[in-house]
């Protein structure tokens, strides 16, 4: 099936001759549609694929090499020769890479590890002629927090000023200085994968969206004072389509939009309402995340539901489309994240056991 995935998403790219500029966002709607992968985490490593994790005391696994036999390269080498223009990865997974205080509550910086091995895959992504679509934080980690012990400190980034400007400078702005040394290689910049998580998980106070709608608006202001070339989103999911329509992401400064889809047979309502408020705000919308939603291993229900995606997408108003997720075992029906569980150790440290949730 993932065979079949690749070869429909790459007839997409044999009619793209040219690549125009929607805005800052390379790409556009007809021969300059783009499309491209997830690869949000590297192999079966969610908590340590690009660092290690002081949070779970765990060190980065030895996934992160620059040869061409590595795992990294391998997956990047399969994208390219099918046509892909894009890869979407995740860099904060599971606060990897963070340095928190000992409560866990504050940011102080970052690992050592993270800036030299994120440095490694852009690399790879340039060798392939691969364009790195970047996103900060997971909203699906927060859905897990009370699990994990870190409730506190991710009530803390989106609430309290202080943590925010904390978060800001010693984690978000070593990021943004190292896309901005290698802009050639970058496509955008996500603030978080699918807002929708904290929001229903009860991190804003009522009415939610306004809390929401004001911690994209001062995250997207910072990071354009850093990098102002950056095309700069917040992912949606579930009801985004909606809640674009109806103008939630719209005033926030942000220069696309950015949807994830489920759905059999790629079909699902409200492209044509969505395209006209994106004409209205003047900005360009990608389908970040797209792939069939039924627990069933179908290649007919696997073909069409990605010619669909590709075709509405391609003759609508967006200008990319990833599929999820390129090197995964599992059927791309589902969003998979490793919902984190597990027991603390004698001392303090965090054991995870990990389990998939749909």
């Amino acid at each position: 099936m993932k065979a079949i995935l690749r070869r429909t998403a790459a007839l997409y790219l044999c009619c793209a001759s040219t690549v125009t500029f929607a805005g800052k966002l390379p790409g556009g709607t007809g021969v300059s549609f783009l499309v491209g992968y997830n690869e949000a985490w590297f192999g079966p490593n969610y908590v340590t694929y690009l660092a290690s994790n002081p949070s779970f005391g765990l060190p980065a696994p030895i996934t992160i090499d620059p040869s061409d036999s590595s795992f990294v390269s391998t997956m990047f080498a399969g994208m390219a020769n099918g046509g892909a223009k894009i890869v979407r990865i995740w860099v904060f997974t599971a606060l990897q890479g963070i340095q928190l205080n000992p409560s866990k509550t504050h940011t102080q910086g970052l690992t050592g590890d993270l800036i030299g091995n994120l440095q490694t895959v852009f690399n790879a992504a340039r060798k392939r002629g691969l364009k790195v679509y970047v996103t900060a934080l997971n909203g699906g980690d927060m859905q897990v927090a009370n699990t994990t012990g870190l409730r506190q400190y991710f009530q803390n980034l989106l609430t309290n000023t202080s943590e925010r400007d904390a978060f800001k400078t010693k984690a978000l702005l070593p990021l943004l200085n190292l896309l901005n040394l290698n802009s050639d290689v970058i496509y955008a910049f996500d603030l978080i994968n699918e807002i929708e998580a904290p929001l229903n998980s009860g991190y804003f106070p009522p009415p939610s969206w306004i809390g929401a709608r004001g911690w994209i608006q001062n995250m997207t202001a910072y990071v354009k004072s850093i990098s102002p070339w950056l095309p700069v989103t917040s992912s949606g999911w579930g009801s985004a389509v909606q809640e674009i329509t109806l103008g939630l992401f719209s005033g926030l400064g942000l220069d696309f939009y950015d949807i994830h889809v489920y759905a059999d047979w790629g079909q699902y309502s409200g492209v044509t309402a969505l395209c006209n408020r994106v004409s209205a705000d003047r900005v360009p919308i990608i389908l970040g995340e797209y792939a069939q939603n039924s627990h069933t291993f179908d290649d007919t229900l696997q073909y069409w539901t990605t010619y669909n995606f590709l075709t509405t997408a391609k003759t609508h108003c967006f200008s990319a489309a990833l599929a999820w997720k390129y090197e995964t075992n599992e059927a791309w029906w589902t969003y998979l994240n490793l919902k984190l569980n597990g027991s603390l150790q004698p001392d303090g440290s965090f054991r995870p056991a990990y389990g998939l949730i749909h």
